[in-house]
């Protein structure tokens, strides 16, 4: 067994060089990171240059600074003109003024990780996420064509950040939302083409073998967008050195992190049938052994070393004991999800919020808020919950030239909540008011998280 083990070490480490020797970043794209992409729905400006003043509130800017209370935000048209204390900012003569007393004003909310679906949900979930203070979000893996009503400016929904269908191979989880990669070839031809089409981003899924995914990060690179990734099959490791730029649910990092015999069981059940993952997760994931975990320090590192972003979608793995058909694998497995997520921030890799829209644990509307707990449960501080929900998720999805924090020059998306998050995060339900691109908003009904 011993001698087996090394051998595997032996030629994940050739691997290892052999893949971050040829990683494709052309014109140090990985030191300057994504800028300027932009939205397939950029808002409609406010009819006139309106100018109006958020007075009072608790200033968390996204900046990661001390907050500023008694603080003023003043909106001209769709920008920020000036954000800072009272004593600091010159109130404009007559503007109109939101009283934010007992209230924080931050960035709108940025999820990295969306999905909505054709018929009704269409009409409905993207709305109804804008209303809870997502001002910004990506769908990673939907065709383009599915958010054609949202080309109209004038139809709510938060700014639209895009992929594209992911990048599987037969036989595909989920058909609909996929595209069959045939070869190296042609998925370097379907990123130029969704590139075309509006794609700011391109998500590799599940089943896409290496060489294509180091095909489709040199080509996406080359054009200057990010890749991410749904991984189970191949180890987030390799991966990684293959260029991966953001790597999607913390379940993509299990059979990197697991037993080879363990890993490998995994494997063959889902080569075998996609529903195996549905447990085999949390089996799998109920096994790890973090504090002997040699794989552990060393994925770590490599992650924090190529700055890859992981956005865990804890909220839809949420399983607690208790629960409907709830057994101890599934409770033993979240809870070693929630630790590894924990592992991360502290070693310095940048974890995002995305909400992947559903969680068994809130109504529909509100996983986003549930992931921002369960992040703070799993070991980030409350500022560094909404960093990762406003900045950093601005720079992961490439905009953060314009958004993801408050300061003058920056589009005026903002969202103002009742009570004090980095005292409570249930403040993140109390949705007082929303703002995007200066134009002020109906917030949604709020809700009393127990």
């Amino acid at each position: 067994m011993a001698n087996r083990v090394s051998k595997q070490q032996s030629l994940f480490l050739i691997l290892l060089w052999f893949g971050l020797q040829f990683r494709f970043i052309p014109g140090d794209l990985q030191a300057q990171q994504f800028q300027k992409l932009r939205e397939i729905n950029p808002p409609a400006d406010p009819p006139d240059e309106s100018v109006f003043a958020i007075v009072g509130g608790l200033l968390i800017d996204g900046l990661g600074g001390k907050p500023v209370e008694d603080s003023i935000v003043v909106v001209r048209g769709n920008k920020i003109e000036a954000a800072g204390n009272r004593a600091t900012v010159a109130l404009p003569a007559g503007i109109e003024q939101i009283d934010a007393h007992g209230m924080s004003v931050m960035p709108g909310l940025v999820d990295s990780h969306f999905h909505t679906a054709t018929g009704d949900s269409i009409n409905s979930i993207p709305p109804l996420f804008l209303s809870h203070g997502v001002t910004t979000a990506r769908d990673p893996g939907r065709p383009i064509e599915v958010y054609a009503p949202y080309l109209d400016p004038g139809r709510l929904a938060p700014r639209l950040f895009l992929t594209g269908p992911h990048y599987d191979q037969p036989p595909m989880a989920w058909p609909d939302n996929a595209v069959a990669i045939e070869s190296i070839e042609h998925a370097k031809r379907a990123t130029r083409k969704y590139f075309e089409q509006g794609a700011s981003a391109i998500k590799v899924y599940f089943r896409l073998p290496l060489a294509e995914i180091r095909a489709t990060c040199e080509q996406a690179h080359g054009l200057g967008i990010p890749v991410t990734a749904h991984l189970e099959l191949v180890d987030a490791d390799l991966a990684v050195a293959a260029g991966l730029d953001g790597i999607e649910h913390i379940t993509s990092f299990g059979t990197a992190l697991a037993e080879p015999e363990i890993a490998e069981r995994f494997r063959a059940s889902v080569f075998a049938e996609n529903a195996a993952r549905s447990d085999g997760r949390y089996r799998l994931w109920a096994t790890l052994d973090f504090a002997n975990s040699p794989r552990k320090a060393r994925l770590l590192k490599l992650l924090r070393d190529e700055r890859v972003v992981v956005s865990p979608t804890l909220a839809t793995f949420e399983r607690r004991a208790g629960g409907k058909d709830i057994e101890l694998f599934h409770v033993e497995g979240f809870e070693h999800m929630m630790e590894f997520v924990g592992e991360c921030y502290r070693a310095g890799v940048t974890v995002v919020t995305g909400s992947h829209t559903w969680s068994p644990q809130v109504p529909m509307g509100w996983a986003y808020q549930r992931e921002m707990e369960l992040l703070l449960e799993s070991g980030l501080s409350p500022m560094e919950v909404i960093l990762a929900s406003t900045s950093h998720n601005a720079k992961f999805l490439g905009c953060d030239d314009r958004l993801g924090t408050l300061a003058p020059g920056k589009l005026a998306d903002i969202v103002v909540v009742n009570g004090n998050p980095l005292e409570d995060m249930k403040a993140m339900y109390q949705i007082a008011h929303v703002v995007q691109n200066g134009n002020r908003l109906e917030p949604g009904p709020t809700w009393d998280a127990q």
